[in-house]
């Protein structure tokens, strides 16, 4: 058994890489599926067969995920697991659409640091640091990219 994950930050990031180099034309959800059945066929490529290939968002597996993930999610809260944080995340005005960590690039702000990339909250060598932070803040569209406060529920 496994499967896709149909919406997680690599999957969106590529299809915006995809469609602005005019290499995929079609919505996000035909971008999915068209991963989805990619992925199918590397792995009968191998002749790697299972009883079940997924996807988070498509058919009977998204059905069972998306009721798993309200069930689990409704449980922590009701037991007291988790607590509401208002926190500082990178927006993208122009792509209406927040930022994860991979996609907000600039330098390292630990002094001596010598790594050539770093990322929202951590370097590529290791250095962890605040988001706000990061030195010379880059995003798919820097000039556009601002922090917005927003609520989120965390353990």
């Amino acid at each position: 058994m496994s499967g896709t994950d149909c919406y997680g930050s690599p999957i969106l990031e590529y299809y915006r890489q995809q469609v602005n180099q005019g290499l995929f034309k079609g919505t996000v959800e035909e971008f999915v599926q068209f991963n989805h059945e990619r992925q199918k066929e590397v792995l009968k490529s191998y002749d790697i067969s299972l009883n079940l290939f997924g996807a988070s968002s498509l058919g009977r597996p998204a059905e069972i995920h998306r009721q798993e993930s309200i069930d689990f999610i409704t449980r922590l809260h009701k037991n007291g697991h988790l607590v509401k944080l208002t926190t500082s995340q990178f927006y993208d005005a122009e792509l209406g659409v927040f930022l994860n960590g991979r996609q907000v690039i600039g330098q390292c702000p630990i002094a001596g640091c010598s790594s050539e990339r770093g990322y929202a909250d951590e370097c590529s060598l290791g250095h962890q640091y605040m988001p706000v932070d990061l030195i010379n803040r880059g995003a798919p569209s820097p000039e556009k990219s601002q922090k917005c406060e927003c609520d989120e529920l965390v353990f």
